[in-house]
């Protein structure tokens, strides 16, 4: 793990590091630096909207997947209730499972058939 913290530091910027604590609360311990302190200053650099913002995400994510993913033998990324899913997410879950510079990935997803729309 200190390895894949370390790669991590050097693959992205703090800012980066920011958007992608942000987004994915619960995991801020993949960082070195405490996240609650570089918040504020770091707001006004991370702002994006639209389109931009969503495309900026997803390339950070598909990124610290290649970190992780590179450096173990075999990862299994579980989602469940995806029949909540907004498009944002479910066009993240198609880049992800797309990039085919994603090495050793096997992405596994579960929803309920009674809660998506024909």
């Amino acid at each position: 793990v200190e390895q894949i913290k370390f790669k991590i530091i050097l693959e992205f910027e703090e800012d980066e590091v920011i958007l992608l604590a942000r987004a994915m609360t619960g995991c801020e311990d993949l960082f070195f630096f405490p996240i609650e302190e570089a918040l504020p200053h770091a707001r006004g650099s991370i702002e994006l909207g639209g389109k931009e913002a969503a495309m900026r995400l997803q390339f950070a994510i598909r990124r610290l997947l290649k970190v992780i993913c590179s450096n173990l033998k075999g990862v299994v990324l579980f989602i469940d209730d995806l029949q909540w899913s907004d498009t944002s997410t479910l066009d993240l879950i198609r880049s992800v499972c797309l990039d085919t510079e994603i090495d050793s990935l096997l992405f596994v997803g579960a929803y309920r058939k009674d809660g998506v729309p024909e």
